[in-house]
């Protein structure tokens, strides 16, 4: 619940969820309100900004090294069509994260993580929402990995919506290839 967490309401819960992780000695790349940008959701600036103080507050009280938050914004954003994407930004956010189907976003989520001097990562991305032909996304994912920067600290492929990697072995290859 979006209020609940801007007032504080899931402070001591998270603050437990935080101390578990942290004891895990895993990497944990967490996050709070999935592409809350997006109009659908009605989720104000104001309740997402105060959300995000009071989770990243409650961090600061485990301070653990292997965790670290992200925030996860629609790439779409950048280009200004749901309004200044400023709002969406948390200044002590370690992670800036966006969700990317096109190549002209993901120039703008790059440029956008480096102004604001911030590693960038690429929570979903694949050959455009609706689906492609593996040939077409293949090609998709060669643009696309071939164009990160060294601030990209990890790109996810979103295995859904016809970019389904089972009936996508040309591109599952080139991800193959990618990660080494």
């Amino acid at each position: 619940d979006v209020n609940a967490t801007a007032t504080g309401g899931s402070d001591a819960v998270f603050t437990q969820v935080l101390l578990s992780w942290a004891a895990s000695g895993r990497q944990i790349y967490w996050t709070w309100q999935h592409e809350a940008d997006d109009p659908a959701k009605a989720i104000s600036q104001a309740s997402y900004q105060a959300g995000w103080a009071h989770l990243l507050a409650d961090a600061a009280t485990v301070s653990a090294p292997n965790l670290h938050s992200m925030t996860i914004l629609m790439a779409i954003a950048l280009t200004g069509v749901h309004g200044p994407v400023d709002g969406w930004y948390v200044p002590g956010v370690d992670v800036l994260g966006f969700d990317c189907y096109y190549l002209d976003n993901e120039l703008l989520a790059e440029q956008y993580a480096t102004a604001k001097q911030h590693p960038l990562a690429f929570a979903e991305f694949g050959a455009a929402t609706g689906g492609s032909p593996d040939a077409i996304s293949a090609v998709f994912a060669q643009q696309f990995i071939a164009a990160t920067d060294v601030n990209t600290v990890a790109a996810v492929w979103f295995n859904n919506n016809g970019n389904d990697l089972a009936t996508h072995p040309q591109t599952l290859a080139v991800l193959r290839a990618a990660a080494g």
